[in-house]
């Protein structure tokens, strides 16, 4: 069986989406909730719905402005991948091919081009009224198994699939080649390769005889999502909080995330994704790493 490794796309696009939720806004969102972001119980409830004016209320009671002070904010590019590998598997299949033959008269069948004839089977059941023929035929098949995602590139639980899906889809969501500084991505490597295996791998092909095989990597790209982030703290309490608004659909999280600490610019990308390619290569087809590497090289 031959295993062969194809790159469509070998150098790695990144791009960066622009504001599309001025940061003026997010910031006036921010002040809205940092109240609530102190008050884990009030901030639950304001999830809901019916429950969310009483919340923001309550916690207007509990925790006065006065008291609470912003003590830095930031505008960051959060990554997400685009992927899709498609593994191709030629292989062959004998079957018994089994068809009618309408001619009452045809004692034999030569199929054209065949060098022997085809006996045909008469009747000798009441209930079957049709002559047949029966014979062993080679079919040559061929299986596509496609992994396609969109994954944050952070792994965090919460950032699901589909609201990375609606960035791209939106027209008005506008996106450039990479020219800022980024959030390095946490996931490179590890959890992108094993999903792309596992997925690859977890369709079993019939048992028959491989020709060969196939991987393509048709699309890996990476984007970069602006996200205002803002941190507050309460000066009685001595606590800290992080506000988050989405700087594309300007939705508030006032539970945010730390502050990344791993900060890349494009120099340093642009060497991250060149391994990424590499490795992606190299987990999927066996010799893959060294494949990408000399086309990646040539690309120089």
């Amino acid at each position: 069986m031959n295993e062969v490794l194809s790159l469509e796309h070998v150098e790695v696009p990144a791009y960066e989406f622009e504001d599309f939720y001025p940061e003026h806004l997010a910031k006036d969102a921010a002040e809205q909730h940092k109240n609530s972001a102190f008050s884990s119980t009030l901030s639950g409830l304001a999830k809901v719905a019916p429950l969310k004016s009483l919340a923001v209320k309550s916690s207007k009671l509990l925790n006065k402005d006065e008291d609470i002070e912003l003590i830095r904010s930031e505008r960051r590019l959060e990554p997400f991948w685009k992927i899709e590998v498609k593994r191709i598997i030629n292989y062959e299949l004998v079957q018994n091919y089994r068809t009618n033959v309408e001619n009452p008269d045809a004692k034999s069948v030569l199929i054209e081009d065949a060098s022997e004839e085809i006996k045909v089977n008469t009747p000798q059941n009441m209930n079957i009224q049709t002559s047949y023929i029966s014979f062993n035929v080679k079919e040559i098949c061929q299986r596509d198994i496609i992994f396609s995602s969109v994954i944050d590139g952070m792994e965090r639980s919460h950032v699901h699939e589909s609201l990375l899906q609606a960035y791209l889809k939106e027209p008005k969501y506008r996106s450039k080649p990479l020219e800022s500084e980024v959030i390095e991505p946490s996931l490179l490597q590890s959890g992108l390769m094993q999903r792309a295996r596992q997925k690859l791998l977890e369709t079993t092909i019939i048992n028959a005889p491989t020709l060969d095989e196939k991987t393509v990597i048709e699309c890996l790209e990476i984007y970069f999502r602006p996200v205002f982030a803002f941190e507050y703290h309460h000066k009685k309490d001595n606590r800290t909080a992080i506000i988050e608004v989405d700087g594309l659909t300007g939705k508030v999280i006032d539970n945010g995330t730390s502050w990344f600490s791993q900060k890349a610019n494009q120099e340093k990308m642009k060497s991250l994704l060149k391994d990424v390619v590499s490795e992606v290569a190299g987990s999927i087809v066996p010799g893959g790493a060294t494949i990408a590497n000399m086309l990646l090289d040539n690309k120089k």
